[in-house]
């Protein structure tokens, strides 16, 4: 980067975070912008603009999927290891219907599969504790939760007739 100018009028702390970002996505490790901002002491916005900048250069444009997120989420919200089973089945039932879900925070998707999955194996967790962890508002959470339970009962449905 540096010897293409790359750096040039660009923060160091900024690229290094952006490059950061993308290489813990790539290796399937993802990291939210809010917590490689915080570690580098760089504005989110910079940051956002920096990994759009360096991904459209070096190709590395990727979307991340929720189920990346799944592990940490339930590591770091304590849950049982049996909450990962029900959160792949949940997440194997909606993946098919992309359109219901893509264009939602991945982050958010996954917490509110892993809340539904909390809930499901009798080891609640409350929807401010999944939102700190997952670094979504409630309202984002409660709006995915509508949507995936909309879904499930739709394909319930449909799976009955």
């Amino acid at each position: 980067l540096s010897e293409e100018g790359f750096v040039t009028g660009r923060s160091i702390a900024g690229v290094t975070a952006a490059c950061t970002y993308l290489i813990a996505r790539q290796e399937n490790l993802p990291r939210q912008i809010p917590e490689i901002s915080e570690a580098f002491e760089v504005g989110e916005k910079e940051l956002s603009r920096l990994i759009r900048h360096i991904s459209r250069r070096f190709n590395m444009h990727t979307i991340t999927s929720p189920e990346e997120y799944f592990d940490r989420f339930i590591s770091d919200l304590e849950l049982p290891p049996n909450t990962r089973l029900r959160v792949d089945h949940l997440w194997k039932v909606i993946e098919p219907h992309a359109d219901v879900w893509q264009g939602k925070k991945p982050m958010g998707v996954s917490a509110a599969l892993i809340y539904q999955a909390a809930k499901e194996g009798g080891t609640n967790r409350t929807q401010s504790e999944i939102c700190a962890v997952a670094n979504v508002s409630e309202v984002t959470l409660r709006g995915l939760l509508k949507l995936i339970t909309g879904l499930l009962k739709r394909i319930g449905e449909a799976s009955d007739n």
